[in-house]
């Protein structure tokens, strides 16, 4: 019975495949997340290792106050 979950992120950047399959460019960050489940007698069940692509849009609503435009990331 699934009885523990332990997970580590972290930031790394991609290599050529996931940028080519993530379709990111030269620059592309990926967050990582390892993460293992254990039982009761902490013997593994699950192995995980899950990549994800992040990309945010973040914006003030004084923005109209700042000096400059406003943009979006790609």
């Amino acid at each position: 019975m699934p009885t523990r979950a332990q997970a580590r992120v972290s930031a790394r950047l991609a290599d050529g495949r996931e940028r080519s399959l993530l379709e990111l460019d030269a620059a592309g960050v990926l967050l990582c997340e390892l993460q293992v489940i254990t039982d009761q007698r902490d013997a593994p069940l699950e192995y995980t290792e899950t990549r994800y692509a992040f990309g945010a849009v973040v914006r003030r609503e004084d923005a109209a106050d700042l000096a400059g435009p406003v943009r979006s990331l790609p």
